[in-house]
This record gives C-alpha cells, sequence and structure tokens, in this order.
C-alpha cells in the first residue's frame, strides 16, 4: 500500500468552498481512479486553513498513473484560487547542524509513503462535518534501526491502538524521499477519544518502546531537556499533530 499527501493551504473565506469542492469533484473522480481505495481532507487543530488531501493507494505506479492523466492537474487549477499565495520558508537542520533555508513552491507540496503497517480493518466512513479526528506522529529512526522500528509498530504498537477505545484505525508508514522518518497515523471517532489515549499514559507507554531506535539528535535534546527544564525545536524531533477529518470516502 501507498499513502500520498497533499498538503494545502486554504484562505480562511474560501475553506468552506474548499471543503464543498473535495467532497463534490475530487472524491467522485479518485473513486473512478484505478488503485485508488481511500481520500479523505483533513484539517488542522491548529491553523484553520492548513488542510492535507490524504489518500492511500494499492501501488505509487497507481498514484502516478493518475498524476500523469492530467486528471489531478485539473483539479489542482481549480483548487489553486482557493489558496494561499506561498510567502514561507522552510527551515530545517543539516548533517553539519547549520540551518538550512528554502523558500516554498507554488507548485503542489506532496509527499509520499510507504504503507509498512496497517490494521486489518476496513477505514471508516467518512461523512461531511463528520467529528473524526487524525493524530500524526513523525519521528526520525536511526538508520539501522528501521526494521526493528516496523516489528515494534507491528507486533506491539498498532495492536495495542486498535484495542484503545475510540481508535478506529491505525498505521505506520515510512517516507519515500527520506527512509528515516516514519509517521504513525491514527483514526479516531472524535478529539475526546484521542485526548484520553495521551492522558490515560498509554502514549507515553508505547513512545518508551521505541525511544531507543530514535535519531541521536532527538535522544541528545531529550536528556539536555531533562537537565535544564529547557525545551527547544530540531528538524529531528518527534512531532505531533491532530487533524479534524471534513470530507472523504472510502471506496
Amino acid at each position: 500500500m501507498y499513502m500520498r499527501f497533499l498538503r494545502i493551504n486554504a484562505l480562511a473565506d474560501k475553506l468552506d468552498t474548499l471543503i464543498n469542492f473535495y467532497d463534490k469533484a475530487i472524491v467522485p473522480v479518485l473513486q473512478n481512479t484505478k488503485g485508488c481505495r481511500y481520500a479523505c481532507l483533513i484539517q488542522s487543530a491548529r491553523h484553520k486553513g492548513e488542510c492535507i488531501s490524504m489518500t492511500l493507494w494499492d501501488s505509487p505506479a497507481d498514484a502516478e498513473e493518475y498524476e500523469k492523466s492530467g486528471r489531478f492537474r485539473q483539479l489542482y487549477d481549480k483548487v489553486r484560487p482557493l489558496m494561499e499565495d506561498s510567502s514561507e520558508w522552510k527551515i530545517q537542520l543539516t548533517t553539519d547542524y547549520t540551518l538550512e533555508y528554502k523558500p516554498e513552491s507554488d507548485e503542489p507540496i506532496i509527499d509520499s509513503y510507504d504503507v509498512s503497517y496497517l490494521s486489518e480493518v476496513e477505514l471508516p466512513e467518512t461523512k461531511k462535518y463528520s467529528p473524526m479526528y487524525v493524530r500524526i506522529i513523525s519521528a526520525r529512526v536511526k538508520s539501522d534501526k528501521k526494521e526493528e522500528a516496523k516489528e515494534i509498530y507491528k507486533n506491539e504498537i498498532g495492536p495495542g491502538l486498535r484495542r484503545v477505545k475510540g481508535c478506529k484505525y491505525a498505521f505506520l508508514t515510512q517516507n519515500l524521499q527520506d527512509e528515516n522518518e516514519f509517521f504513525s497515523i491514527t483514526i479516531w471517532e472524535n478529539k475526546q477519544a484521542a485526548d484520553n489515549y495521551e492522558k490515560s499514559g498509554l502514549f507515553d507507554e508505547y513512545v518508551g518502546k521505541v525511544q531507543h531506535l530514535f535519531a541521536d539528535v532527538y535522544q541528545w535534546k531529550m536528556k539536555l531537556e531533562q537537565k535544564s527544564g529547557k525545551k527547544s525545536v530540531t528538524s529531528e524531533d518527534m512531532s505531533i499533530d491532530q487533524y479534524t477529518v471534513v470530507a472523504g470516502k472510502n471506496f
């Protein structure tokens, strides 16, 4: 399986138009596209205009064929007037610990992921204005620990998440452009269920199972923060983002 993220920053007064267009125009096209199994539009809980089109495919070849067919570009061109003009800059910490600045492109920002683990249940049917929540955790893993990370998630974390009340779906993905970056993606009945999970202590327990696999910079930073009580942010951090599902469908 293969996952594709398309990041969209919508204009504040065009957000409802975007959601309606996704539901009425984009979903029907994807539903009739070979290899596309699931599509949903998720909206950031922290930045209301920040949305992601999350699609699940049988293979990278199916997604590439869709993009090359021209249908993706036609739909994207219709969405483009609803988006903010990008004036952001990407900032990341390079391997020699210097800051690197890159201007954002006006081209669509698409991230590609291999699905390393998916829970053996049907993806939840999504309806407009659904209260369902998506929780995305990203972390960088040591190069020689990637397979171990997959095994721990497959045998312990994934099955454990599926037993948590309110968790509808869980899967682990690996960035195809950066194989050391992993995402744990869970879909919940609502935000309260996701919050209860984190407050229960189970989240910290699962982090403890994989903490030794994290990139060295992140492990060093955690130890430093424990001593100093101060927090800093680097590109090696484990991050947690939460999104509301605003449109989508399981095919």
